[in-house]
């Protein structure tokens, strides 16, 4: 049995129209009783609930195809680039191949003033399991971080310190999709 994608299975968890035509090919696959990815959605509507204190779950990028003679990351980058709450969130992943570690670094402005950057921003890397950052920053001058961390887990940007600060899915575990 092929599985479903975990990022088309982490928007199908927390989509408010789980009955929307484009989840056809999940609710198939669910219903042939795929228990791992069953178990995925579930864990993952649980994470985003307990991470968000109950109210909006966790931002999940749509993945955008550069096309041609278009600028983009390096084929082990993924960058995501979107509105997360108050704020606007630059992060580019970067998967190295000779360290079992990813390099997550990026920039957080104010929502619709992208030349102001948040300073001193708490920021957590949470992984779908859990609701406590296995590794912390906070955002410099210009409103930018670098974190690291292993690469083995689907992990989310918590940006603020509260359990119901924006969460952005940045790392699906895996290679990237």
């Amino acid at each position: 049995m092929e599985h479903v994608s975990q990022s088309v299975l982490a928007r199908y968890a927390v989509a408010p129209d789980r009955s929307a035509p484009r989840f056809d090919q999940v609710r198939e696959h669910l219903a042939a009783g795929c228990v791992r990815c069953a178990a995925f959605v579930e864990s993952f509507r649980e994470t985003a609930k307990r991470s968000t204190g109950g109210h909006e779950a966790w931002i999940v990028p749509k993945l955008v195809v550069v096309g041609r003679d278009a600028r983009g990351g390096a084929l082990a980058d993924f960058h995501i680039v979107c509105g997360a709450g108050p704020f606007e969130l630059d992060v580019l992943v970067r998967e190295h191949e000779t360290m079992p570690e990813l390099e997550i670094v990026g920039q957080v402005t104010r929502s619709g003033h992208i030349y102001d950057p948040v300073t001193n921003l708490p920021l957590g890397l949470v992984a779908t399991a859990d609701t406590e950052p296995v590794v912390e920053a906070t955002t410099d001058s210009f409103g930018e971080f670098n974190l690291g961390w292993r690469r083995d887990g689907a992990y989310g940007l918590r940006l603020g310190s509260r359990p119901d600060a924006p969460c952005v899915l940045v790392w699906e575990g895996g290679e990237p999709q």
